[in-house]
């Protein structure tokens, strides 16, 4: 029997207050899919409420969907061979979609970038890359409508080479200044840190200012997550083994000293996880479930900023592809059954 891979976008609206996440009901969820393998990889809200969502199917490439505020289907569309990141919805209300597609060689993926209108249609597209691989993982636009985006590149074909790089470039997506970094492994992450800059996280932390030259940077804090608090410091999330797969949550200073670090683990399963988000007063963690038999569910755990435990919660029935905030009110979650 073939698999069936189906989209689904469940939004756990969870209920705050200024100061702390009570409560996690799912307030819809919907499932989307075809007869072809398919796979979520980047959710975005939009302005009006609604949703647009970026995937892979099999064979085919990069869908997009977009739906309204409850998960009705709205379009959907087929946009390239590739394999999507993330979506953001710009300041013009259009969309762009970054990620790595095959390059213009056939040998190599090269970093590509999409702007669609609000029907899904092509108004540019863009690859980056030069004749190695190239990946891209972040972006940023600014008050002005240039763009930064961020990713991985493989130098000289040697696994074992990998530098992070990023790109400038116009609103049409055209580029302005590139520069690299030598970081020796694959980018997680950029986040913006106001006044300052961007924070590179993955293999290695790296510090740049807003022209992309770096001020700081550090090797011995990996990061699968990171975000940038405030103008005191960082909050890195990294994997733990232990008895069981567990998270790591590292707060460091602006020079990636480290201020205190916390242990998220559960006895019975491995905790895996995929996006970190300050609300109010406290951080919520979100990422996969897996028991010692396989079975993969939902992963949600909320801390205070200290990264003291206030609960944690496992959802199974479920495999969590990404976790993100929708502003500063909800936690929605992307999963597939």
């Amino acid at each position: 029997m073939v698999l069936h891979i189906r989209i689904a976008i469940a939004c756990a609206l969870l209920l705050l207050t200024s100061l702390y996440l009570n409560a996690q009901t799912i307030t819809w969820q919907r499932t989307y899919g075809s007869l072809i393998d398919e796979q979520g990889s980047t959710i975005s809200q939009t302005f009006d409420g609604g949703y647009i969502f970026a995937g892979v199917r099999a064979a085919v490439g990069t869908f997009v969907i977009r739906t309204n505020s409850t998960g009705d289907t709205l379009w959907s569309r087929i946009i390239n061979d590739g394999n999507p990141t993330r979506i953001r919805q710009l300041k013009d209300s259009n969309y762009l979609i970054i990620g790595h597609a095959r390059g213009a060689s056939g040998f190599h993926t090269d970093g590509f970038a999409v702007k669609i209108n609000d029907k899904g249609n092509i108004l540019w597209s863009r690859l980056h890359g030069g004749g190695l691989p190239d990946h891209l993982q972040g972006l940023y636009e600014f008050q002005d409508r240039t763009l930064l985006f961020a990713g991985t590149t493989v130098v000289s074909f040697n696994p074992d080479r990998i530098n992070y790089f990023i790109i400038k470039t116009n609103a049409d997506g055209d580029t302005l200044w590139n520069k690299s970094f030598d970081s020796t492994g694959v980018l997680s992450a950029l986040e913006p840190v106001p006044g300052i800059g961007f924070l590179l996280s993955g293999a290695m932390a790296v510090l740049i200012d807003s022209s992309g030259s770096k001020i700081s940077s550090n090797r011995l804090l990996p990061g699968i997550g990171i975000y940038a608090a405030d103008h005191n410091g960082f909050l890195f999330m990294n994997r733990r083994d232990s008895i069981r797969i567990g998270i790591s949550l590292i707060r460091t200073d602006m020079n990636f000293v480290q201020i205190w670090e916390s242990f998220i683990h559960d006895s019975d399963m491995s905790l895996y996880g995929y996006s970190v988000i300050r609300v109010g007063l406290s951080y919520v963690v979100t990422g996969q479930a897996i028991t010692p038999t396989g079975e993969t569910g939902l992963f949600i755990c909320k801390t205070d900023l200290f990264g003291n435990i206030g609960w944690q919660r496992e959802y199974f029935k479920t495999s969590t592809i990404i976790a993100e905030q929708k502003k500063l009110h909800y936690v929605r979650i992307m999963v597939s059954f």
